[in-house]
């Protein structure tokens, strides 16, 4: 016991809104009768026990709870099984639990916190262990980014009333392989399955009237869309109903044919989809978003019509098989980083683009000419050269066309 490490927080403190380096290093943290406010998730980093001097705290089988075992704040890390509470209403911050492997929810619980299985500081981590979680019909709202990168989980069931997926809520659960999208959600946000590279397939319901942007970025899943009249899946590709917007493409793809209905290319529509070697964009497309072709690592040649002006951030970016790249004049300006790593580009002509930004052509070590317009891609710190990292690139500035 004498190599105990015991924290007292300061009496008279009576809101803690972080972990500080005490609490952080201890094995045991004494919390003071005044304190009476804790936010969720802050002790997601520690490994220690709780003793309690304060009637808003208890802190019972390793778990740290509301005095009325309404809410909790913190589960030791350890921890492989946990049985929540029928007294629970609300789910906390379980991030830190990296072996915890099965949690039973019960129908007292209405609410998931936002990262609750997920990171919630710098240096906790996700539930990494976690394999399988089935949420009560009584839960009807789950928050954002709730089981980000919980890299083991491979079922989920989600509640009946639930309305939304959330933004980033299974990002990066690679290994997810079954999961429903309930009846009555109407909306699947940004990132909400983002690189779960093992679903086979999602069966979207007629409620569904909105996907955002990167859903269902870097996955090779199916989406049934038979009772939808919001969207179209069609030779891999998610259309809204219109076929005006591309939303995803499965990453196993090798040609796409973009029909000339087509005006919008989502944000990393076709990002990871390193076989898709040929793509044609006819000259309805006007909008390419960030990325939208990001790591499409077989991509031999892109053709950009002359109805877009603004080539994104990121949009080729990492398209290591990109030889043969025509910017039309239409195009005015280049975001950040559009050519980073194409590594196989030997030759690029500019036109008389207004902005040239950072890092553009960045790594591309097989670049040896380049022809832009004077006036443009000059930065103050060499970090942010539009031919940063391209060794052998000799740079050709002509006078802009009036």
């Amino acid at each position: 016991m004498s190599d105990l490490k015991v924290y007292q927080i300061p009496e008279g403190t009576t809101s803690l809104h972080y972990a500080d380096k005490g609490t952080l290093e201890a094995d045991l943290v004494v919390i003071p009768e005044s304190l009476t406010h804790i936010i969720d998730g802050i002790f997601g980093t520690c490994h220690c026990d709780f003793e309690s001097h304060s009637p808003a705290f208890v802190y019972k089988d390793n778990v740290l709870y509301s005095s009325d075992m309404t809410t909790f704040y913190y589960c030791k890390p350890d921890t492989k099984e946990f049985v929540v509470p029928n007294t629970v209403t609300t789910l906390g911050r379980l991030s830190g639990c990296v072996n915890l492997e099965k949690i039973s929810i019960p129908d007292s619980v209405t609410e998931i916190h936002d990262h609750a299985f997920c990171y919630f500081l710098q240096y906790s981590q996700p539930c990494i262990s976690l394999k399988e979680v089935v949420v009560p019909d009584s839960v009807t709202e789950i928050g954002k980014c709730a089981f980000m990168r919980c890299t083991s989980l491979k079922r989920v069931v989600l509640p009946s009333k639930l309305t939304k997926i959330d933004v980033n809520m299974f990002l990066g659960c690679t290994v997810l392989e079954d999961v429903n999208v309930p009846k009555g959600v109407e909306e699947i946000y940004e990132g909400a399955f983002k690189n779960c590279t093992s679903l086979k397939k999602i069966v979207l319901p007629a409620s569904v009237t909105k996907i955002e942007d990167t859903a269902f970025s870097g996955c090779c899943c199916d989406i049934d869309c038979k009772d939808s009249k919001s969207f179209v899946f069609e030779d891999g590709i998610l259309y809204t109903s219109d076929k005006s917007t591309i939303l995803y493409c499965k990453t196993n793809v090798k040609e796409a044919n973009i029909p000339d209905t087509v005006t919008r290319i989502a944000s990393e529509a076709f990002c990871n989809c390193t076989s898709l070697k040929k793509v044609t964009i006819p000259a309805s497309v006007n909008e390419i978003e960030k990325a939208a072709f990001l790591n499409c690592s077989s991509l031999e040649a892109i053709d950009i019509p002359d109805s877009v002006n603004v080539i994104k951030d990121d949009t080729f970016r990492g398209c290591s098989s990109l030889k043969d790249v025509h910017i039309p004049d239409s195009v005015n300006k280049i975001r950040s980083n559009a050519f980073q790593d194409c590594t196989s580009l030997e030759t690029i002509h500019v036109p008389d683009v207004e902005d040239l930004g950072t890092c553009v052509f960045k790594g591309c070590t097989s670049l040896v000419k380049a022809e832009i317009p004077r006036g443009v891609g000059n930065y103050r710190h060499p970090e942010s050269d539009p031919f940063l990292d391209c060794p052998n690139v000799k740079v050709r500035r002509r006078t802009p066309k009036k």
